[in-house]
């Protein structure tokens, strides 16, 4: 019996040819093997300099191009206490909010604003979205606030709602990717800030930054009905790449 071979149908090859041959088939593999191609590259951190970001200010141009995933959504109803993030990070569930640097400026903002809880709720209620709790927060480079959002697992793409941005200055985000390295991206000025990437991302800074990228003085903005999309876990990547491996060997079986 002649053993199976990936290039049947060729001449048998010696001495370096086959070896060529070899190297060859290494660096095909991926060719006949799309779906696991697809799973390993997936499953694997990347180098942050390859990573592919895109920002939107619109919810509904973000909700129509969110890749596949497993979705959480994060509307902080379940807070009915306010709760700071100032000092010590709030943890949201899917992922935790925590103030970087302390300036007596942000002493009212950066936490979780139940309207129930009273405080000083009434004075802020433009910041309010739909009269439900949401995260009343503020970042300000001039002092050396931002805000850390840091999820407990990797993503691909995370936004929220926007409520009454007040301030001078451009809101930015800064990705930190799982396989290392971080880029700053520049937001359009809206009711929505969100991303998509092609790399898994562990953390987003809020920052602030004046249009030309200079340090700016402070804005203001509500945060609610948050919602994001987890990296898939290798084992859901390898079983769906085995059951398109299998589609693609049936289908080949019915054609011969």
């Amino acid at each position: 019996m002649v053993p199976w071979r990936a290039d049947a149908g060729f001449e048998d090859q010696t001495g370096k040819d086959k070896a060529d041959w070899r190297v060859g088939w290494r660096r095909r593999w991926w060719r006949r093997f799309p779906a696991l191609a697809l799973a390993f590259s997936l499953g694997a951190p990347a180098a942050a300099g390859a990573a592919t970001v895109t920002t939107y200010n619109d919810r509904s141009t973000w909700e129509s191009a969110l890749p596949a995933g497993v979705i959480f959504l994060e509307d902080f109803n379940d807070f009915d206490l306010d709760s700071p993030f100032r000092s010590s990070p709030v943890d949201a569930g899917a992922f935790s909010l925590a103030q970087v640097g302390v300036d007596a400026s942000s002493s009212s903002f950066n936490l979780v604003d139940a309207p129930d809880a009273g405080g000083n709720n009434a004075f802020f209620d433009f910041f309010n979205l739909d009269g439900t709790s949401y995260a009343l927060t503020r970042v300000e480079a001039d002092q050396g606030i931002d805000v850390d959002v840091t999820f407990d697992n990797p993503v691909l793409a995370w936004g929220g709602d926007l409520g009454a941005m007040v301030g001078s200055e451009n809101l930015d985000l800064e990705l930190f990717f799982d396989g290392g390295g971080s880029t700053l991206e520049q937001l359009l000025l809206g009711d929505f800030l969100g991303f998509i990437s092609d790399m898994p991302v562990n953390q987003v800074t809020l920052l602030a930054r004046q249009s030309n990228g200079d340090i700016g003085n402070g804005m203001n903005f509500g945060l609610d009905n948050t919602k994001g999309v987890l990296v898939p876990e290798p084992t859901t990547l390898l079983l769906v790449s085995a059951g398109l491996t299998g589609l693609a060997s049936s289908r080949r079986r019915l054609r011969h």
